[in-house]
């Protein structure tokens, strides 16, 4: 099975963390651009928690519970799909990579030998399938800020009423950011009784050298982990909202994002993908309205 594309295959990779520190997440595929398909047969996310600094797998890879939908309004076109989900073991510490697996069925000409590996996938061929792997940026724990919306639990982004919406559009949108700081407090101290030196290997000077570790807190200890946060400085930003209007020249990666007004979110009826119109981190930055 070859890739050949046109347009892109997946869209970009649109997460945000909830107020419990969840990452809920958003990504499109294009059936099209997959071809000698015989249509969509399912899909799994995979999780690795990355050591650092070396970025390699550490422990069990995890799968991560995805839908597989129209989860917005404009990805009701027959070849878009959405995958949404909420990854809730996430801990903030830590860096994570996430690898998407879509599986197809093959249409009957295709032989056992046919596969490719172009920008990034690889497709491997099983009987009369084939899947395709697809590893999606480096996540980790960012610490942000709260826009005061309240909202709903969903598979995927959360959702927001459009009536509390409307509140926050028409008043000032004012919100507080806290510049702040996250400190490890163990449930129980220990006395340091033993060190251990470790050796880090590395083609970068800067991330070679020795380590000086205590040998008796183990990797139940960092499991247990509760966080102190302080926050430093306050300031105030405005926050504007826009919506998911539709896609350039049909492409999924190709979005095309506008400014929500009140007269637009009265005419809102199908579930739309709204975010907060800044680059810093926000609690449930990326949320659904409509549908409801």
């Amino acid at each position: 099975m070859t890739i050949e594309l046109k347009n892109s295959l997946f869209s970009k990779f649109h997460y945000t963390f909830d107020e419990n520190g969840h990452l809920r997440f958003l990504i499109g595929l294009d059936l099209r651009e997959i071809k000698n398909q015989d249509g969509f047969l399912g899909a799994n996310l995979i999780r690795y928690r990355l050591q650092y600094p070396s970025l390699k797998s550490k422990d069990p890879a995890e799968e991560i519970m995805i839908n597989a939908g129209p989860a917005i309004s404009m990805g009701q076109l027959p070849y878009f799909i959405h995958f949404a989900g909420v990854d809730n073991t996430i801990k903030p510490l830590f860096r994570y990579k996430y690898v998407l697996s879509v599986t197809v069925a093959l249409e009957d000409h295709i032989k056992q030998n046919d596969h490719s590996k172009k920008i990034g996938l690889i497709n491997s061929i099983r009987g009369k399938t084939s899947t395709i792997d697809y590893e999606l940026p480096i996540i980790s724990y960012e610490e942000p800020s709260s826009t005061g919306l309240s909202s709903i639990n969903n598979l995927g982004f959360k959702k927001v009423m459009k009536g509390d919406l409307s509140n926050f559009l028409l008043g000032d949108a004012v919100v507080t950011k806290t510049d702040s700081h996250k400190f490890v407090i163990y449930e129980k101290s220990k006395n340091i009784e033993q060190f251990i030196q470790t050796t880090n290997k590395s083609k970068a000077e800067a991330l070679g050298g020795f380590a000086i570790n205590t040998k008796n807190i183990t990797k139940e200890d960092l499991s247990k982990q509760n966080f102190l946060t302080i926050g430093l400085n306050s300031t105030k930003e405005n926050i504007k909202l826009e919506y998911m209007a539709g896609y350039l020249l049909d492409d999924v990666a190709a979005e095309r994002w506008k400014p929500l007004t009140a007269d637009i979110l009265d005419g809102i009826v199908e579930p739309t993908l709204v975010r907060a119109a800044s680059p810093a981190p926000y609690v449930n930055k990326y949320f659904i309205v409509g549908g409801e």
